[in-house]
């Protein structure tokens, strides 16, 4: 066994006894700027009975009144007969995570074999054609569903796409 695979098996082995806690696997993907926020959620409805503490384009923000985590899983949840996303957060602004993800496969023709294979939307082809953006919801863990995918013998890339407010310059 050559050192390149011995370390790549040695790194796969560590990442799968990690423990992770809800969305771990999005903020990783999502970059080193962005915090997990389980006392936050994000829901297109306005709520009468919260505070909405933020506003991310059309998406309410709303801090969990008790200061206990909303998700157990990294998923939508319906609560207040409304649907409420996870979010991360950077040090001055949310970005929701909606269920649109970008998957990069190693073939063209392998892109119409995810909606079949998985269910998911076509949301939109990119130009390169190996690459789509994929609505996967309904889900019931994103960070399990990155996990999978990254198994996947016919994806090469996976990521969040995530909607957050401009940042201000």
């Amino acid at each position: 066994m050559n050192f390149k695979r011995f370390s790549w098996l040695v790194g796969l082995s560590l990442i799968s006894h990690q423990t992770w806690s809800s969305c771990d696997v999005v903020k990783h993907l999502a970059g080193e700027a962005y915090q997990t926020a389980p006392n936050y959620a994000a829901s297109i409805d306005k709520q009468s009975d919260l505070d909405a503490i933020a506003q991310v384009g059309i998406w309410f923000i709303y801090a969990e009144p008790n200061h206990q985590a909303w998700f157990n899983t990294c998923a939508p949840i319906q609560r207040l007969q409304s649907t409420f996303y996870p979010v991360l957060q950077t040090t001055d602004q949310f970005a929701v995570i909606n269920g649109l993800f970008l998957i990069k496969t190693h073939r063209e023709q392998d892109i119409h074999l995810l909606e079949k294979r998985y269910g998911f939307k076509l949301v939109s082809a990119l130009p390169n054609r190996f690459s789509a953006v994929f609505d996967v919801n309904p889900v019931a863990d994103y960070d399990a569903l990155i996990k999978r995918l990254d198994r996947d013998k016919d994806i090469e890339r996976v990521a969040p796409v995530l909607i957050e407010t401009p940042r201000q310059r």
